[in-house]
């Protein structure tokens, strides 16, 4: 088995941008974007109530794990750091697209084609809603990211 490196976790992105979260929770509260932002269904983000219900796993996961096949640049920041990557997955074979996420700009060099990445997800509801079912949209976002050392 491959020892894995846990380069991304929302907790210390949480803990790193106090402005971000606030950014978000403000967002979710705003009336007057009644289909932008969070839900709020399991609390506003980065508060205890929303930390906790992640730790219980009352927040919804999705696993996914796969071999980088391809990493790349999108972003228009002019850093020509990689921030994408396609990902065959271990169990379909399907290639995916995924950003990268590291809490450490050092652990990009990690990124590497052949190399196995595990991600996280937890799943919110937002407050838009899907006009062919009645429900919020939910959107997947990266919990945690590792990939093999």
């Amino acid at each position: 088995m491959e020892s894995m490196h846990l380069v991304y976790h929302v907790k210390v992105k949480i803990n790193k941008d106090p402005n971000y979260v606030k950014k978000v929770q403000a967002l979710t509260l705003n009336k007057s974007k009644p289909t932008y932002g969070l839900k709020g269904t399991y609390g506003l983000y980065g508060s205890a109530e929303w930390l906790n219900n992640l730790d219980s796993g009352v927040i919804p996961r999705k696993n996914l794990s796969g071999i980088i096949q391809r990493t790349y640049t999108v972003d228009m920041d002019n850093s020509n750091l990689p921030d994408t990557m396609d990902i065959k997955l271990n169990d379909s074979g399907k290639i995916v697209k995924q950003g990268i996420f590291v809490n450490n700009d050092s652990d990009l060099k990690l990124f590497v084609i052949g190399k196995r990445v595990d991600i996280v997800y937890y799943i919110e509801d937002m407050k838009a809603i899907d006009h062919s079912t009645g429900d919020s949209v939910k959107h997947e976002f990266v919990l945690e990211m590792s990939v093999s050392v």
